[in-house]
């Protein structure tokens, strides 16, 4: 079943939405600088939480999860949902402070945390990793993901012949942009995002966010309900991958075993769990950095961006996640594995990879309307993400380059070239994304880069020593360990990014040791500033020590809370074992109380 003019028309309705919130904006986020990249700091915490869940929901999300189910299962996920882990972090440790730093951009942070002429090269080496570099990788898997679903929907040579021919011309068939009919619809769509973002600035992306968070949610859920009918259910879903697969497939684990893709990888369980803690923490916002801080800077005080961050914890690991993992498990048996084309219902299929299934499933079970409610929510996913970080990476260009080249440069100049700025981004990543491959290729890649930044990203606000040459020394070593392994052997993923971790803190180190300590006077500034936790010089070793554990003890508490809810509802969902799904969210909910209120309580009484 293809789109109808009623499906149509729900995707017109939503671009002039788009259109309308940026135009109606456009006045105030105009003024300067505060106002087109942080709102003027007075965001309500849950738009500034739902806007974080919105743009880490893009529309290579639900096709990723797809192709990670069909090589690996439900295990698979274990690539990504590792991240939990910092996302807590964020909660515990940094998301109050990130507000109190009052910085516009993380690469500021340095500034405000280290001393010394090297800190303005780091800033700049900061602003360029995640402003440009990781922020066109990560645009281009995300254009990657659109042409999937654009090849399914869209068909311009039909519509419009003369045009189509003159395309076809001019762009070769060839590349990660697709055929002509593909770049037509990627171009399309980052016009709209370009005109309403550009103008309205980061109000408008999180008021659209908002929008795109509710339409892709019911669209997601849409689409798992009618696959689970579909497919019969959890007994023909049980029923259905056993007879195609065997009774030994290990598609519904959540962990993975020793029979399953593990073993093919000869990783043990300790190194498993070694391989989940460096997955938590590698990247370069393994703070909680990048587009998650400019959201919490928009909020009003630092108990709203504290909310904010345990919003988005509790949407992302614990709602959104299973429409996708449905919708993934489904799809093994309604399109089984081994086949590039299919037959269903007279309709024929073709499939270039596992990541193409989840719009296939979209054109077989969805009705008129409803199929263009979910493509919508699609390119709302597609959208919000776009829209963050071509806002997000043009504040890098304004506040850590063009302030630092032309301090004197006016609001007026200034809103200029972060209007430029974001076309060119979109420009720049159309570029990389000619060479992208999987979605789930540009994630690794992403991944091992930011292993090199992780370390010094978190020690930095615990401990006084760290100073701007260990942080780039670090860096330095985790990317050429990373770069080494990755081009000169066929060592797997995992092992790669436990190295590339382990060479970075061996870079700190030897940074603390050799390079120049930050000066006093900026180390008092920043503990005034942001009263954070650690080992600095305003308190005893002992009172660090303590200090350090307790919030530990927080961090893991809400990390095994989140884990026990995750398998508690695997369990109900996949499994039907409905009192044990019960008691586990009754242990997962205490632990994850505990964490954010209940030890703070209990250490004040």
């Amino acid at each position: 079943m293809g789109m109808t003019p009623i499906d149509f028309g729900v995707l017109f309705g939503y671009f002039i939405f788009v259109l309308l919130v940026g135009f109606f904006l456009r006045k105030i986020s105009g003024k300067n600088k505060e106002e087109y990249f942080l709102g003027g700091r007075n965001i309500p915490w849950w738009l500034a939480g739902i806007s974080i869940v919105a743009t880490n929901f893009a529309a290579d999300t639900p096709l990723a999860v797809s192709g990670i189910i069909a090589s690996k299962g439900l295990s698979g996920n274990w690539l990504w949902l590792p991240w939990m882990g910092i996302h807590s972090a964020v909660i515990i440790f940094f998301a109050a402070a990130w507000r109190k730093t009052a910085v516009l951009t993380d690469a500021q942070f340095i500034s405000l945390r280290y001393s010394g002429k090297r800190t303005g090269a780091l800033r700049l080496l900061r602003a360029g990793v995640s402003g440009i570099l990781l922020n066109c990788i990560i645009l281009a898997w995300i254009f990657t993901a659109m042409i999937k679903i654009s090849n399914v929907f869209f068909d311009w040579e039909t519509w419009f012949p003369d045009v189509f021919e003159f395309l076809s011309k001019a762009l070769p068939a060839v590349g990660g942009l697709g055929s002509p009919n593909e770049a037509v619809t990627l171009v399309l769509m980052l016009l709209i995002v370009a005109l309403y973002s550009s103008m309205g600035g980061i109000r408008a992306v999180i008021i659209t966010d908002f929008i795109q968070f509710i339409l892709s949610l019911a669209g997601g859920l849409w689409l798992a309900v009618n696959a689970w009918r579909y497919v019969g259910g959890q007994r023909g879903l049980v029923e259905g991958l056993e007879k195609i697969y065997g009774s030994d497939h290990h598609f519904l684990e959540l962990f993975p075993s020793q029979g399953g893709w593990m073993s093919a990888l000869e990783i043990g369980s300790v190194l498993f769990a070694v391989y989940l803690f460096v997955q938590s923490f590698s990247g370069i916002d393994a703070d909680g950095g990048g587009y998650m801080m400019q959201r919490l800077a928009t909020t009003r005080k630092a108990a709203d961006a504290k909310k904010a961050s345990i919003l988005f914890l509790l949407f992302h690991y614990l709602i959104r996640i299973w429409p996708w993992f449905v919708v993934g498990l489904a799809a093994l048996i309604i399109l089984p594995l081994g086949q590039d084309a299919y037959t269903i219902e007279n309709t024929k299929f073709i499939l270039n990879d596992r990541e193409g299934t989840y719009p296939v499933l979209m054109t077989l079970l969805l009705p008129p309307g409803v199929l263009g409610l979910v493509m919508a929510s699609l390119l709302a996913a597609f959208m919000s993400t776009v829209d963050t970080h071509i806002n997000w990476g043009a504040s890098y260009i304004i506040n850590d380059w063009l302030l630092k080249i032309f301090p004197g440069a006016s609001d007026k100049i200034q809103i200029r070239v972060a209007r430029t700025a974001v076309v060119l981004f979109l420009l720049i990543a159309l570029v990389v994304s000619y060479y992208i491959g999987t979605i789930e290729s540009g994630w690794r890649a992403v991944a091992t880069i930011g292993a090199a930044f992780g370390t010094p990203t978190l020690l930095r606000w615990f401990w006084w020593r760290v100073n701007a040459d260990a942080e780039l020394l670090a860096i330095s070593a985790g990317i050429l360990v990373g770069a080494f392994f990755a081009f000169f052997t066929d060592i797997s993923y995992e092992f790669r990014l436990i190295l590339t971790s382990l060479s970075s803190l061996l870079g700190v180190l030897l940074g603390v040791y050799r390079g120049k300590p930050t000066a006093a006077a900026t180390i008092q500034h920043f503990i005034s500033t942001v009263q954070p936790i650690g080992f600095w010089p305003d308190r005893s070793f002992s009172q660090s020590l303590k200090e350090i554990s307790i919030n530990l003890v927080k961090w893991f508490c809400l990390c095994a809370g989140l884990i026990l809810l995750l398998v508690a509802f695997h369990k109900f969902i996949f499994m039907a074992q409905f009192l044990f799904s019960l008691v586990l969210i009754f242990c997962g909910a205490a632990l994850i109380y505990v964490a954010i209120y209940g030890i703070d309580k209990f250490k004040n009484r």
